[in-house]
């Protein structure tokens, strides 16, 4: 039996008043699930996520959007007050990877949220330590 035979046996079963509900659920569905899909597509990745020293560290990363729906990338940083700048540009006009950047002044806490759509990425957000010295970092990474 072919799969529109089977919906249409199932329709026919289902009161009418509810056939409309049906229908609306799953056109709904199926949106949910294309914009799911979606954001699985859209990574944020490189040194720039990662914990580090703070004469060093490499604070770019790229968000690569290439495949996904049509969508705002928002990127919030959160850190010491004032510790930090953002910068967000493309490499062309075409092109759906996105280079950010940001420069830390001073070491701690800091918190990437990275978002498609007004949702979260894989992986976001991102949790980072910058410290002051390389023993600091590998004491802090043997403890994890």
């Amino acid at each position: 039996m072919s799969v529109a035979c089977r919906v249409h046996k199932f329709l026919s079963v289902v009161p009418v008043p509810y056939i409309n509900q049906i229908l609306l659920l799953s056109i709904t569905l199926a949106v949910a699930w294309k914009i799911l899909r979606s954001m699985l597509k859209v990574h944020a990745y490189s040194p720039g996520i990662e914990h580090g020293v703070l004469a060093t560290f490499q604070s770019r990363f790229i968000c690569d959007t290439r495949g996904a729906v049509a969508g705002q990338l928002t990127v919030h940083i959160r850190g010491p007050k004032g510790a930090f700048r953002v910068e967000m540009q493309r490499e062309s006009q075409k092109d759906r990877t996105i280079l950010c950047k940001y420069v830390p002044t001073e070491p701690g806490d800091y918190r990437f949220e990275v978002k498609w759509a007004g949702e979260f990425v894989p992986g976001s957000p991102f949790p980072e330590m910058i410290f002051d010295t390389e023993e600091e970092l590998l004491r802090y990474l043997q403890g994890l």
